[in-house]
């Protein structure tokens, strides 16, 4: 019966010292990340930026996604959560980067993205809300009307005098400023029509 219960005694000795040695010696292992696949998009058009993180052993405590290489700059809706959009400042080749952290490691995954000039990118004077070709007080009171719900224009673009991505009452604000105070002018494309330098999701239909 001793023996016996030496035996089990030594039994659960190996298996204290087992569990203690696998919790001991855990490795644990960086986040898996993948940052979608390439994409080619024309430069006025946002970007989905698709990706996907993956820790099996526990949470992830933060995600980021940054510019590696691009001739402009990159605008991130929202650049630390995994599925974002991105706009560009100027066409060209960019590389995109996801980073994903447990807390303590970290890995990464880049993406690339050609940005192309959009050969039928539409043309329009900033502040021109009636396509008129001239800007004066009426297109003041469009803005206004489209800033407050009141109005739809065929091109928003256009009511975004300040350049924001945005038609609100500081574009209507601005526009009568610099009309009847000498205040600072909208916006390129002013006073010559051209098309849109800064990607949004306004639209203009022409």
């Amino acid at each position: 019966m001793k023996e016996i219960l030496k035996n089990l005694g030594l039994f659960l000795v190996c298996i204290v010292f087992l569990c203690y040695q696998s919790s001991a010696f855990h490795i644990n292992l960086p986040p898996i990340v993948n940052a979608g696949v390439d994409q080619l998009i024309y430069y006025d058009t946002p970007v989905y930026l698709d990706g996907t993180v993956i820790d099996a052993e526990g949470p992830i405590v933060s995600t980021i996604w940054s510019k590696v290489s691009g001739p402009g700059a990159v605008f991130f809706s929202n650049p630390t959560t995994i599925d974002t959009f991105a706009t560009f400042s100027s066409a060209g080749t960019y590389v995109l980067r996801l980073t994903a952290s447990d807390g303590t490691l970290s890995s990464s995954d880049d993406v690339n993205i050609l940005v192309q000039a959009n050969p039928n990118q539409p043309k329009f004077i900033r502040g021109d809300a009636n396509n008129s070709k001239v800007v004066d007080i009426t297109d003041v009171i469009l803005i206004a009307e489209a800033a407050a719900g009141q109005r739809e224009l065929s091109c928003e673009k256009s009511a975004d005098t300040n350049d924001d991505g945005q038609i609100t009452d500081q574009d209507s604000k601005l526009l009568a400023n610099y009309l009847f105070k000498g205040g600072p002018k909208p916006a390129s494309p002013f006073p010559i029509e051209g098309t849109d330098p800064t990607p949004d999701f306004l639209t203009c239909k022409k």
